[in-house]
């Protein structure tokens, strides 16, 4: 493989080569898709204007409808890359600036929390420790309760 070759191309080997076919059949069955609706549209209000008989190029409706709809759906697809980079970048600012801001007005209430969580580790062990002893792991210092044989930390003995 070529060492040149970008991860992108490593992943899917024909991913250029499909972006340039998105890009350029995309806008090009937009604009025939355009174009056919144009001229359809025209001639409806052409008659409906002179008031003359039925429209001859209503089918066209029928054909650009489709033929934009894929336009837009493979042009999209071809640039969707471009669009999410460019959305990051205007959105991950904006979402830091919103993390910090939460994040510096949450300080005192997350601390209590903490705290909180902590007191009630400790009343629960204290409370464990009349049922059964807390013995701690000479190999990783894991905390079991004094029934256990094998360390749930590490899976060493807790006695020799």
């Amino acid at each position: 493989m070529n060492s040149k070759m970008s991860e992108e191309e490593k992943i899917d080997p024909g991913h250029q080569r499909v972006l340039k076919i998105l890009r350029t059949v995309g806008p090009i069955l937009l604009v025939l898709g355009a174009l056919c609706m144009l001229v359809a549209f025209i001639d409806v209000v052409r008659v409906m204007m002179e008031l003359s008989d039925w429209p001859r190029f209503f089918w066209l409706f029928f054909v650009g409808g489709p033929l934009t709809f894929f336009g837009v759906v493979l042009t999209s697809t071809g640039y969707a890359g471009r669009i999410a980079r460019f959305h990051a970048a205007q959105y991950t600012p904006v979402a830091k600036d919103t993390f910090n801001y939460m994040a510096e007005g949450t300080q005192d209430g997350i601390k209590t929390v903490a705290r909180s969580i902590t007191q009630g580790i400790r009343e629960g062990a204290a409370e464990g420790s009349d049922d059964l002893p807390l013995e701690r792991c000479p190999a990783c210092g894991y905390v079991e309760t004094g029934d256990a044989r094998f360390c749930s930390g590490c899976g060493k003995p807790l006695r020799s």
